[in-house]
């Protein structure tokens, strides 16, 4: 009797500790998001754009519902709700205006992005936010001792619907447009015996937005191209 009394209780104290241990761990209902974000690189055909960035607006999306994060905010881990209705949002000021740009205006590089991610449970979420450029530049670059031999000149340089004038080491942006693959650019001189001479060109190759496309002059020809 004494025998079968130990087995039962022996067996009682196996079921329990099998359930305690099929027993799942509670959850917590909430992961955290390491967030590391910068402006992508932009692919540029001579050289890299010089213009400093401006700094990125940040949010954090869930759902329809956004907050702007500061920076003190990301150098932290970001205590989440469990789900995947997330994502970063990256972008420059000027996103917001650049395709009212007008003629007068030359415009800047401008940064956008979209970052879906997921939270679990516990784990912590890394997201690498790589922001691209979205538009694309077009940068007068003429050579040593153009501007003593042509004192006057104008140089404008024209993708889709809008026209810029730029001055040498100037940059104009534009809105990237699938529809548009190509630009054009044209460039009026007078030399100093007060000779006037015109060039223009095309760019056919199809353009791309994060680019930045350098037209330049070539002395010994006379003529336009743009260097790639």
């Amino acid at each position: 009797m004494k025998h079968n009394i130990l087995y039962l209780l022996f067996i009682a104290l196996f079921l329990l500790a099998s359930c305690q241990q099929e027993e799942p761990a509670p959850m917590s209902d909430y992961g955290y998001l390491a967030l590391s974000v910068q402006a992508g690189d932009i692919d540029v055909v001579m050289t890299r754009a010089e213009e400093e960035e401006e700094p990125l607006i940040v949010e954090l999306w869930k759902g329809d519902t956004k907050k702007k994060l500061t920076a003190e905010e990301m150098q932290e881990k970001i205590r989440l709700e469990v789900g995947g209705d997330y994502k970063i949002v990256a972008y420059t000021n000027s996103y917001n205006d650049y395709e009212s740009w007008t003629n007068t205006d030359k415009g800047e590089a401008v940064y956008y992005g979209e970052f879906p991610f997921v939270v679990e449970d516990g784990k912590t979420t890394r997201v690498n936010a790589e922001v691209p450029m979205i538009n694309l530049g077009v940068k007068l670059v003429l050579p040593e001792g153009f501007e003593t031999l042509f004192p006057t000149y104008t140089f404008n340089v024209t993708v889709g619907e809008r026209a810029v004038a730029l001055r040498n080491g100037e940059t104009a942006y534009f809105p990237y447009d699938e529809d548009i693959t190509a630009f054009n650019y044209e460039l009026k001189a007078t030399n100093v015996d007060g000779e006037e001479q015109t060039d223009e060109g095309s760019y056919k190759e199809g353009i791309a937005p994060g680019t930045l496309y350098i037209v330049t002059y070539a002395m010994e020809t006379q003529s336009l191209a743009v260097v790639h």
